[in-house]
């Protein structure tokens, strides 16, 4: 989720907070004067700070809640208690600047909360009622979410929740220190020191983080295991026999572009097509750039490894019918593939899809250092252009050579419950086929050798993969 989708939620249910606490204030407003100060001759002024502060904190809780319960869809629906510290840990194997962003995110939601609390009632005006008080609202949010199915209970939400609640003390901690030197009274610097603790232990955690993955030489990989399952749970057998010798192995480097490469990249594949950028459509994402042409075209691009996707609206969507072309040769496919500025390897294998679907397919082929892997798929129509082009071909340079694993090493990886699945139940039993040797592009933009076994857990068909270098 970008940024500008988060605060597009915020200013959604901002509104309704707004609409709630108008509501709630003229209720009160009737109360006071009308029941209070009229019919039982009240003596108690109102606080002007006070209804503010209220307003404040109904529209801060509706944010929050229409953040965390009412925005999720069908996709949340699962339930599922996620173990602390797993989203800390699928964040470091990834390293995207999505999750990253979203966990920070998580604990900043909670800043406002930790400030709001003892700026507005006294009675919190100590560390460990606001910190209990901000564990206990974001329990309470993921055990609503848990109960009702409107997500999972994420630990690690709780902890970035009370994390965030410790900050926005530390900072209510500076308020109140220069309001009181403002007013001249006495107030210890020492608790104000230490209410920064929570601040620059985060602080320090994350910047040590990633000067420790700058240092890194490789990536890390997607298909790395995040929590080793539990052998009581896990049954694993196979049939194949797995080779036991150890090899280096090569791994390539895969270009990563920047905004500007895949403008320029967009603007020559638009020009080709007698077409320009739509800029005023042009969409930045974390790992795609999206570019529009003034006439039907749309071309999505991810910054690693420059593949992507093309798509032809008038030729999906036509004015007149026309048909997918099914009996097309290859040089007719490569021909017109190279007029839309894509190149297809001498070696690609070609394949007839059907229903006007065709594809070329290279696996890890070196050449000159450079390895070519990966495939292009298209749909023609009989009109003589493509509807859609997904090239999904690297093109990576040979970088250096690190001792690798065995077949059988990979194997017993598997038997220790360190690899990932998709099967959701209290046991595994896991039947463990023929093993391949592929690559994958990790974090940095290498492209680092796995090795991918087909197998059956618990009847379904999965592939497990373990990373073949073991550092």
């Amino acid at each position: 989720m970008r940024i500008s989708d988060i605060i597009s939620i915020a200013k959604s249910y901002l509104i309704f907070g707004i609409i709630i606490a108008v509501f709630l204030v003229a209720v009160f407003l009737f109360i006071y004067f009308v029941v209070y100060k009229k019919a039982m001759k009240g003596k108690r002024t109102l606080s002007k700070r006070k209804l503010c502060w209220g307003i404040i904190f109904v529209c801060y809780i509706f944010v929050v809640l229409g953040a965390t319960l009412l925005s999720r869809g069908d996709f949340y629906r699962n339930r599922t208690i996620v173990p602390l510290l797993y989203s800390y840990k699928e964040a470091w194997m990834n390293f995207s600047v999505r999750e990253w962003r979203n966990l920070i995110l998580n604990i900043f939601m909670f800043v406002p909360f930790g400030f709001l609390m003892p700026l507005g009632i006294k009675y919190f005006q100590s560390f460990w009622r606001v910190y209990l008080s901000g564990f206990l609202f974001a329990l309470g949010i993921e055990l609503v979410q848990l109960l009702l199915n409107m997500g999972i209970f994420e630990c690690d939400d709780i902890l970035n929740n009370v994390l965030g609640t410790m900050i926005g003390y530390g900072f209510f901690a500076i308020w109140a220190f220069m309001v009181a030197v403002i007013r001249k009274q006495s107030k210890s610097v020492c608790s104000v020191i230490l209410s920064q603790i929570p601040l620059i232990l985060i602080v320090t955690s994350f910047i040590s983080l990633f000067i420790v993955y700058m240092n890194q030489e490789l990536g890390n990989l997607s298909c790395r295991y995040v929590v080793k399952i539990d052998s009581d749970i896990l049954q694993v057998e196979t049939k194949e026999t797995y080779k036991n010798n150890a090899a280096s192995m090569p791994v390539y480097k895969v270009k990563k572009a920047s905004v500007e490469e895949t403008k320029e990249f967009a603007s020559k594949f638009l020009v080709n097509l007698e077409d320009t950028i739509d800029e005023s459509r042009t969409d930045l994402y974390d790992e795609t750039a999206v570019y529009y042409g003034n006439k039907d075209y749309s071309l999505w691009i991810d910054y690693r490894g420059m593949t992507y996707q093309f798509t032809d609206f008038s030729t999906l969507f036509p004015d007149k019918v026309i048909k997918k072309e099914e009996n097309a040769e290859e040089q007719t496919i490569r021909s017109l593939l190279h007029k839309y500025m894509v190149e297809v390897p001498e070696k690609a294998v070609f394949e007839k899809k059907g229903d006007g679907k065709y594809s070329f397919a290279i696996q890890q082929c070196v050449k000159d250092n450079i390895m070519y892997d990966g495939t292009i798929r298209c749909e023609y129509y009989d009109n003589g252009k493509f509807g859609t082009i997904n090239s999904n071909l690297l093109s990576c340079v040979y970088e250096k050579e690190y001792p690798a694993i065995s077949e059988q090493e990979a194997y017993q990886t598997i038997c220790e419950g360190k690899f990932r699945h998709n099967i959701d139940s209290e046991s595994l039993d896991v039947k463990v086929g023929k093993a391949v040797l592929d690559y994958e592009v990790d974090s940095k933009g290498y492209y680092q050798p796995i090795y991918r076994f087909e197998a059956e857990i618990n009847g379904v068909k999965e592939q497990i993969e373990i990373p073949a270098y073991s550092f």
